[in-house]
């Protein structure tokens, strides 16, 4: 942990929620413990565990148990299990339960997705910091937070490197305007979105019913004036390290399965994910296009084995655009243990 002199090393001032990493760039807080209300219904803050991981349960005890086969769940917030109403909801909090009905408790899972992950975070961090614990399988549920970065870039001057990710630019936030012209307002509106100033703005906006279609956090991650732009490296890119994160896993004695992340469809049901995704696409151009050919580029991918599955879940399974409610993450975690038992 870092000194209190040293927070603007964090993405937030949470009290240790997701504190900076140099190698990684976002990971969960130890021995995090969500306040009552986060201040979104829909998406709830997730205890954290002990070991650094995202805990099964309300408690934060230890994550990993040595006496059983480790089943090691990568990814970003959706494979984290960001919209489950609680820590037992989680896709990897079911996977446990199954796996303890019909293996009689012989496996672990361990929950070591971390919001804001894409493929280069989730191989860097299984190289440096799960290999060696000799997993039994390795799951990744990933792919939406590449096509995310890759069309953004980083969050002030739209540039996207490969194997690079925006997060580790922000660390640098103090040296913001040296390489690129800023405008008065953005240089406002990049202040406002950080301060609790800016919090009491929106929220007045919101109590006049005036039409506000960001949120705080979409704000506070730089969403605001973006449009989406389709980059067919991003795709190469995230084949790419899927392929080094299931050899890294092979040499680690592991089983390796990616599930391509699903998204819910505008026609697929009248959910508040179809909203969410109208709502996306009116804010932010080009999102809707770009969305679909990052996925229609990455099925022609010829995927040469059954390391690679595209995971399809119904509208009514998402909160929004891209994260899963309580049947969402029961579906996907049924989905995973089909495929364990295939390969078993």
């Amino acid at each position: 942990m870092v000194s209190s002199s040293n927070w603007r090393m964090y993405w937030e001032k949470q009290t240790g929620r997701y504190p900076r990493d140099p190698r990684l760039g976002h990971r969960p807080g130890i021995n995090y413990v969500p306040e009552k209300d986060n201040g979104n219904k829909l998406l709830k803050d997730l205890y954290t565990t002990s070991d650094g991981y995202v805990s099964l349960d309300s408690s934060n005890g230890l994550a990993i148990n040595e006496k059983k086969k480790l089943i090691l769940l990568l990814g970003g917030s959706t494979a984290m299990g960001l919209g489950a109403s609680k820590n037992e909801k989680t896709i990897a909090a079911v996977l446990q339960n199954i796996c303890d009905t019909y293996d009689y408790n012989k496996y672990c899972v361990v929950n070591c997705a971390c919001a804001a992950y894409c493929s280069w975070q989730e191989l860097l961090k299984f190289a440096l910091e799960l290999s060696h614990l000799s997993p039994y399988y390795v799951v990744s549920i990933s792919a939406w937070n590449d096509f995310i970065h890759s069309s953004i870039g980083d969050r002030y001057i739209g540039r996207w490197v490969r194997n690079h990710d925006r997060s580790i630019d922000d660390l640098s936030d103090s040296l913001i305007g040296l390489d690129e012209n800023i405008s008065l307002r953005s240089l406002l509106t990049r202040y406002l979105s950080t301060k609790e100033l800016g919090k009491r703005l929106i929220k007045y906006a919101k109590s006049r019913g005036e039409k506000f279609c960001l949120t705080e956090d979409e704000i506070r991650w730089g969403y605001y004036n973006s449009g989406f732009i389709f980059k067919e490296l991003a795709v190469t890119n995230y084949y790419h390290n899927m392929r080094q994160l299931s050899a890294l896993s092979c040499n680690a004695g592991a089983k390796f399965k990616c599930f391509v992340q699903p998204i819910p469809e505008i026609e697929d049901s009248d959910s508040g994910a179809s909203e969410d995704l109208v709502r996306m696409g009116v804010i932010h151009d080009n999102f809707l296009q770009a969305r679909e050919q990052f996925y229609t580029s990455l099925r022609n991918i010829s995927f040469e084995d059954d390391r690679f599955h595209f995971a399809v879940l119904s509208g009514d399974k998402f909160v929004d655009h891209c994260h899963l409610n309580d049947k969402g993450q029961q579906e996907m975690a049924m989905l995973i243990f089909e495929h364990m038992v295939e390969t078993a």
